[in-house]
């Protein structure tokens, strides 16, 4: 957390960021059986409550889900968040995309 505290220095910081979360935590997939979905696709981060909602919306959906991301900005994060939970071996861990611990968390459940 304190990563941020040097990025948030002002209430306009603050607020951006807190309308940029809001947009992003919107909930707006249709429904499974209120339109066709072909394919559902999760784009890398480290918040595993994303996962969650596109495993779950794929499934309703019976359709395919596909991940994305490679080792970036929140990979460390994600790596930290699965360590936290004992989700995953912190042997697995090392040297893998977003996308690849994704990948696995999703098939374990």
């Amino acid at each position: 957390m304190s990563e941020f505290n040097t990025y948030l220095k002002t209430q306009k910081d603050s607020d951006a960021v807190n309308a940029i979360s809001t947009f992003l935590a919107l909930n707006d997939m249709p429904r499974a059986d209120s339109a066709s979905v072909d394919l559902v696709i999760h784009a890398g981060n480290a918040i595993l409550e994303t996962a969650h909602a596109a495993c779950k919306a794929a499934r309703e959906a019976n359709c395919p889900l596909l991940f994305s991301g490679g080792i970036g900005h929140s990979t460390t994060l994600l790596m930290e968040t699965v360590k936290a939970e004992n989700l995953l071996p912190e042997a697995y861990l090392e040297n893998r995309s977003e996308a690849e611990i994704f990948g696995v968390l999703a098939s374990e459940v």
